[in-house]
């Protein structure tokens, strides 16, 4: 939702629209150079859902062939589709790198709303991995193209975007001044979205329920599902949402009946929508001190989940289930040691995946915030003292993260060994639930 629609090439509309006649066409000898790269950007685009490795095999093709040929039209495009693809697969510093690439591309061919579209990427990479500060100005130099180029729609969007990077680092006024805009600049469009607008309520939302008002951050939500044409995984998410902040508000039994109708949407939702249903089902009961009933629940999230892969609601799991673990303790009721050591099993795999998540989240950032403008590969730039300076803050940043990462891994690794006495598991259960 917050990254701003790939826009069509022209060259699309002489193209055929399934993928084994595109296929075709590329057998034809007789191509033309810009033809063939049309193909290959058109393939990228129909491959990026179903098979994104193939997808990117016919990107690189592209940015080969444009680059042989000269054609900054197709290498601006190429660039732009494989800072898409990269950031898909989690090569967020390459992500960067293709769009900052394709954004100084963009200006030379005076292209400015894709050259938006390239610095909202930027920015939204940031965004979704909470680094609201670093997004901030990508995002507002977005939102100046967007409002000089009348694209109401996309300004929209990137206002509310700017809304919420300011809200997560405490500047309210700020925060309800974009979100302001970017209603603003919805009622500016003969058919407003829907879509968006129930995003920026959402947002707006949010922000009341990080302010503890429950009361309103409701209100937000109800207006939120109001608007027509929302997606299902809009809805699902909403419905979840109102559930958490009336369980906040101790209204459980209504809770309850929000979360019956997100679970009525699962099988159109992907699998985090539902891990993020199952946490707030069983904080339900959890609230309510029914810490059994709560575990079960939460064990259904943990099985549900992929756990060879960092996720955030999946650590949100855990950190649940720890917490009813301690109540059951402390009221003496039985529980599983083995459980108990499976959680902080997968606990500390996560660890080290969201270790190895931010090495290089913070090299990226490390990256950007070395004026990422010298990384133009189309010319000589020689800056002697800008990259004697980057060369100091590198090894510098690299040994904090060091320091980070391994007293991050310190802190969570426990010693396991099936020839440990009683004893020892004892003391470790109660470490656990005492912690």
């Amino acid at each position: 939702m917050s990254s701003c629609t790939d826009k069509e090439i022209t060259n699309s509309k002489e193209l055929p629209e399934d993928v084994h006649s595109l296929e075709l066409m590329l057998e034809n000898d007789q191509l033309e150079v810009n033809q063939k790269m049309a193909l290959y950007y058109e393939l990228s685009k129909k491959y990026r859902t179903d098979d994104i490795e193939l997808a990117d095999n016919y990107i690189d093709k592209l940015i080969s062939l444009s680059e042989q040929a000269n054609s900054k039209y197709f290498q601006a495009r190429g660039h732009y589709m494989k800072g898409m693809l990269s950031r898909q697969m989690g090569f967020y510093q390459q992500g960067v790198n293709h769009y900052i690439i394709s954004s100084d591309l963009f200006s030379e061919l005076n292209n400015n709303l894709w050259k938006a579209d390239a610095l909202n990427n930027i920015g939204d990479v940031f965004y979704n991995i909470q680094g609201y500060d670093l997004a901030l100005p990508y995002f507002q130099k977005a939102s100046l193209i967007y409002e000089n180029e009348k694209d109401w729609n996309n300004l929209s969007l990137v206002c509310s975007n700017i809304a919420t990077c300011n809200n997560k680092l405490n500047k309210e006024e700020e925060a309800n001044s974009y979100f302001k805009k970017a209603i603003d600049a919805q009622s500016k469009m003969d058919e407003p979205s829907g879509i968006i607008l129930s995003k920026i309520y959402r947002e707006l939302a949010n922000m009341s329920h990080d302010l503890e008002n429950y009361t309103q951050s409701i209100s937000y939500y109800e207006k939120a599902l109001s608007f027509p044409g929302i997606t299902t995984d809009q809805e699902h998410l909403l419905f979840v949402n109102t559930a958490n902040a009336l369980n906040l508000k101790g209204d459980f039994e209504e809770s309850e009946n929000w979360l019956k109708k997100a679970k009525q949407l699962e099988n159109r939702v992907d699998n985090n929508h539902k891990l993020l249903r199952l946490n707030v089902e069983g904080e339900l009961y959890q609230l309510q001190k029914q810490h059994s009933k709560a575990i079960a629940i939460f064990n259904e999230a943990v099985n549900a989940t992929n756990k060879e892969v960092y996720n955030e609601y999946l650590i949100n799991t855990l950190d649940l289930i720890s917490k009813s673990q301690r109540a059951m303790a402390k009221e003496s009721a039985k529980l599983s040691i083995n459980d108990i050591f499976r959680i902080e099993d997968i606990r500390r795999h996560q660890e080290k995946l969201k270790a190895e998540v931010i090495d290089q989240l913070d090299y990226k950032k490390l990256q950007v915030l070395l004026d990422t403008e010298i990384q133009n590969h189309y010319k000589d730039v020689k800056q002697s003292e800008i990259d004697k300076e980057r060369s100091t803050i590198i090894k510098i940043a690299s040994a904090c993260i060091a320091i980070f990462f391994f007293t991050m891994l310190g802190t969570t690794l426990y010693i396991r060994s099936k020839k440990v006495t009683y004893e020892n598991k004892i003391r470790r259960v109660n470490d656990l639930l005492n912690s």
